[in-house]
């Protein structure tokens, strides 16, 4: 039986939740989601978070590409038993990255013959990869283990930066709301050569950027990589199977793309 709930001043038609739900636990989720949240402010303003705080998280660099304005965050997590860097690739937060997003023409991937893969996403991680790769071979002579991760557009560089670092370096990419990037050839591709490497996408019904993209993602051949996992925008809840998560509702509001795990994760002033 559907309800009606209201969201930011919008109605938003979503089905009953069901009584008994299958879920994991999410600790390592919600860390990885805080800070793919923490790469849109400035290094400065991350310390000061609540988000910065809970995750143990401490900002070591910060770069942003010059030419499409992509940047991403290195942190590493504090404590010994929790030895490791996290690389928190930023979504959209200026004109140039919104520019990024609306160049979908398929082009061929760099290095592989038939792989096609979304102009603008890899233009973008290009440039930063550029300025990434120096600064993780001085942080990662210990041998620590590195998680990328990124939100919307961060999630589209997160993956193809994680592509050009390898399993050599890569121990776990997670991304948050991030679009399809590539074609089938692409995501075989990626599967083989990031083997061993664990690769989540967390997505969620509400989400009306992911809805609404999804007829032209099949349209252009699009295809998924690694594991897509239902969560829950609003709480730290995620679903073990598809079957499992409530039933999507109608995406209306804009404002839940950036709602993942009981995270906000997007531009904001302050």
């Amino acid at each position: 039986m559907a309800k009606i709930r209201n969201l930011f001043g919008l109605f938003v038609l979503v089905a009953s939740l069901p009584t008994v739900l299958s879920l994991v636990s999410t600790p390592a989720l919600q860390r990885y989601c805080y800070a793919s949240s923490l790469s849109y402010l400035g290094v400065e303003k991350i310390t000061s978070k609540e988000y910065a705080k809970a995750g143990n998280l401490r900002p070591l660099s910060q770069l942003v590409e010059p030419v499409t304005q992509s940047g991403c965050t290195i942190f590493e997590i504090a404590g010994a038993e929790d030895d490791a860097l996290v690389v928190a690739f930023r979504g959209s937060a200026n004109v140039k990255n919104f520019l990024t997003n609306l160049r979908f023409k398929l082009v061929p991937l760099q290095g592989h013959p038939t792989a096609k893969v979304h102009e603008g996403f890899q233009e973008a991680s290009q440039g930063l990869w550029a300025l990434l790769k120096p600064d993780l071979e001085s942080l990662t002579d210990s041998g620590r283990p590195v998680i990328f991760t990124g939100h919307s557009l961060g999630g589209a560089t997160a993956q193809l930066c994680a592509l050009a670092a390898g399993p050599e370096t890569v121990a776990e990419l997670v991304t948050f709301g991030g679009p399809l990037i590539g074609d089938e050839a692409f995501a075989s591709h990626v599967n083989q050569a990031l083997a061993g490497v664990p690769i989540t996408h967390l997505v969620h019904g509400a989400d009306p950027i992911l809805e609404n993209n999804k007829p032209l993602w099949a349209q252009l051949g699009f295809k998924q990589t690694g594991t897509e996992i239902i969560c829950d925008p609003y709480q730290p809840r995620v679903y073990e199977e598809s079957g499992s998560a409530p039933p999507s509702g109608y995406a209306y509001n804009i404002l839940d793309h950036c709602k993942y795990l009981g995270v906000f994760v997007g531009p904001r002033v302050g």
